[in-house]
Order: C-alpha cells, then sequence, then structure tokens
C-alpha cells in the first residue's frame, strides 16, 4: 500500500524542460531508511559560485585631441599659425596668421608667415603684399626674397622672379632650395648654361631633386632643343626621363627666426 502510494506519487511528479524547470527545487530522489521504507526527500539545491570580480581598464581613445588655448595675443596667434602651418593646416593657419598681422603690424616674421599662408592657398597676390610688408620691416631677407620669387614663379612672371632670386641667392648663398628656385626661372628663360651652374651649386648643397635637373640639361643648348630631343627620346624608351623644366620648392621661413 506504501509502496503503491509511493509509485503513484512519482507518476504524478510534473514533466518539464530544462528551460522551464530551472528555477525550481531540485528534482527529489528516492531514499530507504532503516526500515526498507522508501520516502521521497528534495535534492538540496547547490550554490551557485559568485564569480569573481575581474578589474577593467578604463579605455583610452587611440587618439585623443590636445586641448589647446585660444590664443589672445598677437605672438601667440604668430605661434599658432606657424605651428597650424608646419603641420599642414593651411586652411586654418590662413585666418590666424592674417590675425597676428593685424596685431603685429611691425613684425616682419609676422608678415612673412602671412605671406607663406597665403601662398599655400594658392592666394598669389594676397602673398605679394604679405611679403612686400616683410621686406619693408627687413629688406635683406633672403627669404621673404625667395618666397616674393616663388609667388611670381606661380604666375609666370620670370624677369620678375629672376630678380628676387637673384637678391635672395646673393644675400644668402649657402641655401640649396634657393638656388634650385634660380634654377628653374633661368630654364624657363632659356638660359641653361646658367640654369645648369644653378642647378649644381643646389646639388652640392644636398638637393637631390637638383642632381637630376643637372643631368637632365647636360648637352643641352636651348629648350627647344630639350622638347625635340624629349620627343625622339620618347620614341625610343617611354620610360625615358622628362626632360621638362623642374619645379620651385616651397620652403618654410628659418628656424633662426622663431621668437
Amino acid at each position: 500500500m506504501t509502496t503503491k502510494w509511493i509509485r503513484n506519487f512519482a507518476l504524478a511528479l510534473p514533466l518539464c524542460g530544462l528551460s522551464a524547470c530551472q528555477n525550481d527545487v531540485p528534482a527529489p530522489k528516492r531514499v530507504a531508511d532503516t526500515r526498507g521504507v522508501v520516502e521521497l526527500k528534495p535534492t538540496p539545491p547547490v550554490p551557485t559560485p559568485t564569480p569573481t570580480p575581474t578589474a577593467t581598464k578604463p579605455t583610452v581613445p587611440e587618439s585623443k585631441k590636445v586641448e589647446r588655448p585660444v590664443p589672445k595675443t598677437g605672438p601667440e596667434m604668430l605661434k599658432e599659425a606657424r605651428r597650424l602651418l608646419d603641420e599642414g593646416e593651411n586652411e586654418s593657419a590662413l585666418p590666424m596668421a592674417r590675425r597676428a598681422a593685424q596685431k603685429l603690424p611691425e613684425s616682419f616674421l609676422a608678415w612673412n608667415t602671412l605671406g607663406r599662408a597665403e601662398l599655400e592657398m594658392n592666394h598669389g597676390q594676397e602673398a605679394q603684399v604679405a611679403f612686400s610688408k616683410a621686406l619693408e620691416i627687413s629688406p635683406d631677407s633672403s627669404y621673404a626674397h625667395n618666397n616674393m620669387g616663388l609667388t611670381y614663379i606661380y604666375e609666370e612672371k620670370w624677369d620678375d622672379a629672376l630678380d628676387e632670386l637673384e637678391k635672395a641667392t646673393t644675400l644668402t648663398p649657402v641655401k640649396p632650395f634657393m638656388w634650385n628656385n634660380l634654377g628653374v626661372v633661368l630654364e624657363h628663360l632659356d638660359r641653361l648654361d646658367e640654369a645648369r651652374a644653378a642647378y649644381q651649386k643646389a646639388a652640392d648643397g644636398g638637393a637631390d631633386n637638383a642632381k637630376a635637373s643637372v643631368g637632365r640639361l647636360l648637352g643641352v643648348k636651348t629648350i627647344k632643343t630639350a622638347k625635340v630631343e624629349n620627343k625622339v627620346e620618347s620614341k625610343v624608351d617611354s620610360k625615358v626621363e622628362s626632360k621638362q623644366p623642374a619645379q620651385p620648392e616651397k620652403v618654410k621661413v628659418d628656424e633662426n627666426l622663431k621668437k
């Protein structure tokens, strides 16, 4: 009688899947006492171990933007404009350079920096105005003459560019980029012997592109001759180096001029 009741009780246990019974009391198990009577006793629940907390490192963004104070004084604006130019942020540098020049109207460096910013944005006439202001303050600056020469080169005013670059190389004859720019102008004026000599001085100073220009002009008498020879050589070997005039170099202001 007792055994039958226990069996019927066991058969009456609800059937459920794991998901439905996860939170229920664990299934009972059969236990026999000393009298041989089988009783159903629930299985004590197994305590779930508490997960050990792990330390998480704070997430650091890959590129954290440096917060810079807003320039308020003329020197601060000039410094920021030069930094932006050196980092290639020309669009941001231009308004800052303009503000610096307004704050520092007697500063050669402010006007020269403004000229650089205008030139980087292809504002040739505005750059000429700025470099003219710089030369009024410091007429013996070879860098301002060189930069003024660049503005004329981009306008293809070769005679004006020649005048400025001859002054630049006379004032500072040890800068290879100035000799290279002078070579560009002389080459466009079809004064190839003088252009080759200017390129050679640039190459002697360490300008690698000038070395290529020297080799390109060897044995060439005029630009017209160079163009004809280039067409003939192109038919023979399409990989031959072009004998078109070299390109000028843009330069930064001398480090000694920084304040």
